[in-house]
């Protein structure tokens, strides 16, 4: 397995996985996330590849096994440079294979050099999947985010 940097090429995969993963989200809170053609627009997509983020592609040979889009930042109420996850998914033939933990290992690498000292995500409730891979991966509860509709 190789991570790699995402190009601009790789669009129509990321697209076709982070609409798999819209539609994951859609499934589980209708009354919060919509049935959408493309999760992230072109536009969109390449804000997340730009020289100021992370982005990573797992491949083996030309298959795309998952990707990460990530991004450094600082908060003044916060003490350290913190790497943000902002999305991670692997696809459902490629799990429980290492691919997330690699793809992660990578982003804390890269984040690393950019002077992080913390890691934070978040992950819907329902997504007992992520969360135990987050919890193996050492991480822990550290807000909860409450929410209704009014």
């Amino acid at each position: 397995m190789k991570i790699r940097e995402i190009k601009e090429s790789d669009y129509p995969v990321i697209d076709k996985m982070a609409t798999e993963l819209q539609i994951l989200h859609v499934n589980h809170t209708d009354d919060i996330f919509k049935e959408t053609a493309h999760a992230y627009s072109y536009e969109e997509f390449l804000n997340c590849i730009c020289d100021d983020r992370i982005a990573l592609i797992a491949e083996e040979g030309n298959d795309v096994l998952g990707y990460c889009f990530a991004n450094v930042f600082e908060n003044p109420a916060f003490k350290d440079r913190t790497l943000h996850i902002s999305d991670l998914f692997v696809d459902q033939h490629a799990r429980r294979k290492g691919v997330a933990k690699a793809l992660l290992d990578e982003a804390v690498k890269r984040a690393k050099r950019l002077g992080a000292k913390r890691m934070q995500l978040m992950v819907w409730s329902f997504n007992e999947e992520a969360r135990h891979l987050y919890e193996s991966y050492g991480m822990e509860i550290q807000s909860y985010n409450y929410g209704k509709k009014i």
